[in-house]
């Protein structure tokens, strides 16, 4: 019985066409936490505003606090630009409405790369950022 479990194995492994297990494997990839600069929280901050706060009532840049209990961190996948990934509470200083559905989402492509405003979570941060990520914070699906 195991020559024939072998010898199905080595059928299915040369029907398979050259490169395409190499295609398909899964390229590693690790998961940093970070601790955020005042550089980057202004970045952060900015771009919440430019993407989002400025068409609320009552916005200025001068208004936005935040983001606090802010995670940062970085995906490095081999032979991939970095992707860094932070999460943290935002909002206007005159808009009660604007701290509700947190905390928010920023995503980086590559050092040097534009943060893009991925929106709040509604509190349930699985849809929006990779689980590895969350991983690397201590964090599960909700944040505590």
């Amino acid at each position: 019985m195991r020559k024939l479990v072998i010898a199905g194995l080595t059928v299915v492994a040369l029907a398979v066409p050259t490169g395409a297990v190499e295609a398909q494997a899964a390229q590693p990839s690790e998961a940093v936490g970070l601790k955020a600069s005042p550089k980057v929280r202004k970045q952060l901050a900015d771009r919440y505003y430019k993407s989002y706060a400025y068409q609320l009532a009552c916005a200025r840049r001068s208004k936005v606090v935040g983001p606090k209990r802010l995670y940062y961190g970085k995906i490095i996948t081999r032979g991939k630009p970095t992707v860094y990934w932070a999460v943290g509470d935002i909002r206007l200083s005159c808009n009660p409405v604007s701290a509700q559905d947190g905390p928010h989402v920023w995503r980086k492509q590559g050092a040097r790369g534009r943060w893009v405003y991925k929106g709040d979570t509604g509190g349930y941060l699985c849809g929006k950022v990779p689980r590895k990520m969350l991983r690397a914070w201590g964090l599960g699906c909700s944040p505590t």
